[in-house]
């Protein structure tokens, strides 16, 4: 009996917490926006932690001069800067334009049906991760690209950066090639189609 009692109250301590944080997480306040001038610096600050915690992992994709905030802000000003926040806080953020570096026009790129759009300076602030904020950003832009009529998405990151290898691959992003941005690895690039199909009808 005592047995059954203790389970049962286990049971019931586990289903209010779990209560208590649906609740926390309704009353979150979530959303995406694009970017004000306003909000420049502490977004740079997020870049800047994100930064601290590559180099603190070996990878030496971005630096103190890349991203820097006179590229956050051009960004913000060609109205391409996205941002993600929780109850006021910075935790994510994403740049979507068409622009492409000159080394990729090697890359044997697959979908070649009009531009495309291209994803640059995706970041997760560090004390955000693990939460699928990446992906939400992903889908965020693939949502983008379907509205403004673009049929695939262009990217790169980092070789050695196994995590967002992993996350374009395991995302549908499909490798195309590798290129020399001048660091000591190379850049690996990514396409996704996303192009919409119409159904055929009955």
């Amino acid at each position: 009996m005592t047995l059954c009692y203790d389970k049962f109250s286990l049971f019931c301590d586990s289903y209010h917490n779990l209560i208590l944080y649906l609740k926390w997480r309704v009353n979150k306040e979530m959303t995406m926006h694009k970017a004000k001038l306003s909000e420049s610096e502490a977004i740079f600050s997020m870049y800047e932690q994100a930064v601290k915690i590559m180099k603190d992992q070996g990878i030496d994709q971005w630096d103190e001069k890349y991203p820097s905030h006179d590229q956050l802000i051009e960004d913000i000003e060609n109205e391409e800067l996205y941002v993600y926040t929780e109850d006021d806080k910075y935790l994510a953020a994403i740049v979507l334009n068409e622009d492409h570096d000159e080394e990729t026009k090697q890359i044997p790129w697959h979908y070649t049906d009009g531009p495309s759009l291209i994803i640059h300076r995706l970041v997760v602030h560090p004390e955000a991760r693990g939460k699928g904020l990446a992906k939400k950003l992903l889908a965020f832009a693939e949502d983008f690209a379907r509205e403004h009529g673009y049929n695939q998405i262009r990217l790169d990151t980092y070789k050695i950066n196994v995590g967002a290898v992993k996350l374009y691959e395991k995302t549908g992003y499909e490798l195309r090639g590798e290129m020399d941005l001048g660091k000591e690895h190379p850049f690996v690039c990514f396409e996704k189609n996303v192009k919409v199909t119409s159904k055929a009808g009955r």
